[in-house]
């Protein structure tokens, strides 16, 4: 953002205070260094977060407060602003809205959007780590975490020994760096996978590359089917992939079942035809789907044809969540 902007900021706050909410940021900040470039990377890394309800609202309604101190700045060269009633006005939407400003609540980001911002304002995820989202998921259908698979033989870790060599295992993390080389006239890849446990590099070639190329995307989850191995160049081990997977494809692959519980209040009101609907949109997968539906008086769990097997995406999960309640939906593995 620049060092005199955050200079100006942080004077300003030294000299006259906190600053109690986006307005009073936007009023009193030197709007010739303080742009709207500049307050949006301040809301996106979380710098701002003392300042509204949450990230999304501040980001709402930025161009609000930014009027606002525009038409501010105008009447006080004018000589036209009234001090104490402009005092009174913020009481006011104190009283009415909760906060020191009009500034409306809008739902918080979803961590993934979040977490993104700040990767992308500060260059590292500072409240969270975008795997947490799947690590029980991934737990359930990899051989661990990658700091267990790295475990070095006389430590103590789980893990292969040096001495052994394309150990079999699925393993899965973020995709943190990607190289591609020709070596020998052969298509190589290394990518660099981060589960916040530790760090891995993973070696494609060939067809895999051409075939899965289009997997393999910065800050996405990515699961390797392979054979781990020490790095005698770099150090630590490696992965040679045999296979590649997105978290969909991972789900496709490796979910036995998608379990949706159903109480009698789901199938009322065309509750049961919204849900046939959504699962007759994904209907062409290969993952059966299952109802443990009760109604207060009896249990029972319905097995779907198998004509209904979906392709569980996140879109699907998502929805279905909404429709039935959180938790009432579970891909087993």
């Amino acid at each position: 953002v620049g060092e005199a902007a955050l200079h100006n900021v942080l004077v300003e706050r030294d000299n006259n205070g906190i600053y109690s909410d986006l307005d009073d940021l936007c009023r009193r900040a030197d709007p010739g260094s303080v742009n709207k470039r500049v307050l949006e990377a301040l809301i996106r890394s979380g710098a701002a977060d003392a300042l509204g309800p949450n990230r999304a609202s501040l980001w709402n309604y930025l161009g609000d407060a930014l009027h606002g101190a525009d038409q501010y700045h105008r009447d006080l060269a004018a000589g036209q602003v009234d001090l104490f009633g402009l005092e009174a006005n913020d009481a006011a939407a104190s009283e009415t809205t909760g906060a020191g400003s009009g500034m409306p609540f809008v739902p918080a980001w979803t961590d993934r959007k979040r977490l993104q911002a700040e990767k992308e304002t500060l260059g590292l995820y500072l409240t969270g780590h975008p795997i947490n989202e799947y690590l029980n998921e991934l737990g359930k259908f990899t051989h661990g975490r990658l700091k267990q698979l790295c475990g070095k033989a006389g430590t103590g870790d789980s893990g292969p020994s040096y001495r052994q060599r394309g150990v079999p295992v699925i393993a899965a993390g973020l995709v943190m760096a990607i190289r591609f080389r020709d070596i020998q006239g052969r298509k190589m890849a290394f990518v660099t996978l981060d589960d916040k446990s530790a760090r891995l590099e993973v070696v494609l070639n060939g067809e895999l590359i051409d075939n899965s190329a289009h997997m393999i995307v910065k800050d996405d989850v990515l699961i390797v089917d392979g054979d781990i191995s020490p790095d005698e160049f770099n150090g630590g081990f490696k992965i040679r992939a045999r296979e590649i997977y997105d978290i969909a494809q991972a789900r496709a692959r490796f979910a036995r079942r998608l379990v949706i519980s159903l109480r009698s209040e789901h199938i009322r009101e065309q509750g049961l035809s919204k849900l046939v609907d959504m699962l007759s949109n994904y209907k062409s997968g290969t993952t059966p789907v299952c109802f443990d539906y009760t109604n207060g008086q009896a249990s029972a769990r319905i097995k779907a044809g198998l004509q209904w097997a979906v392709d569980p995406g996140p879109e699907l999960l998502h929805s279905l969540s909404e429709l039935t309640g959180e938790g009432s939906v579970e891909l087993v593995y």
